[in-house]
């Protein structure tokens, strides 16, 4: 035909195999990649709940409990070395390779998600007690305990209620003063009962899973004071 000529049936095919070649590697790779974001997203949620309970958990003051998801925020390493050990090298690099990037991302989202409570106050009202502290004269101590570690916080803010016990107003509640101090504080610190509300703030000194101290009345003789804790933050 014009002097061309018409090529035979099997070279005719032979010029779509590569064609297909392509189309099937194209399709393995969209397949590889939607595969590998599956992987990801079942790493990196993994991954987000171990490492954001560790950190709530050191937040609140728990430094062993903290340990424990974080350990298991790496269970999804096993899951990829399994994985990877069934696959060939080509695959078992891209399963490293979507495994630390979720792991980075964790990490990151992680340190923010700490920073971000290291930023807040933790109010730990719930968790202290003042006992001892009905019905005390001077020289006489009452006893605060905090059953919740300050985490990262460094100070105790505190509120105490001073109510004058034979019903008079100003005399004796105007004249005292409460003494804090007890080995989980940095300092004793002294807060004046000015009035009815007393407001300090201790510095800690690491103490660990809770925070006590002896709170001394010092006031004129013969009154009698008792003490009510309104508020404990850290801070």
């Amino acid at each position: 035909m014009s002097g061309g000529r018409l090529l035979p049936p099997e070279d005719e095919d032979s010029l779509g195999e590569p064609d297909r070649a392509d189309q099937a590697d194209r399709a393995e790779q969209a397949e590889r990649r939607r595969h590998h974001r599956t992987l990801y997203a079942y790493y990196l949620a993994a991954h987000l709940l171990g490492f954001g309970a560790a950190v709530l958990a050191l937040h609140q003051g728990h430094s062993g409990w903290g340990l424990t998801p974080a350990l298991v925020a790496l269970f999804p390493l096993a899951h990829a070395g399994g994985v990877a050990r069934r696959e060939d090298r080509r695959a078992a690099t891209g399963q490293l390779r979507v495994f630390l990037a979720a792991l980075l991302t964790a990490l990151v989202a992680s340190l923010a998600f700490w920073l971000v409570l290291s930023a807040l106050d933790a109010d730990v009202t719930r968790d202290a007690k003042l006992t001892d502290a009905d019905g005390l004269g001077t020289g006489a101590t009452a006893h605060l305990r905090v059953d919740a570690g300050p985490g990262v916080h460094d100070e105790l803010a505190l509120t105490v209620t001073v109510t004058d016990d034979d019903g008079g107003q100003a005399p004796c509640v105007a004249r005292g003063a409460l003494a804090f101090a007890g080995a989980d504080l940095a300092r004793g610190v002294t807060g004046e009962t000015a009035g009815e509300e007393v407001s300090v703030t201790l510095p800690l000194k690491d103490p660990g899973p809770s925070v006590s101290a002896d709170v001394l009345l010092t006031t004129d003789r013969g009154c009698r004071l008792s003490l009510r804790l309104d508020e404990a933050v850290y801070r």
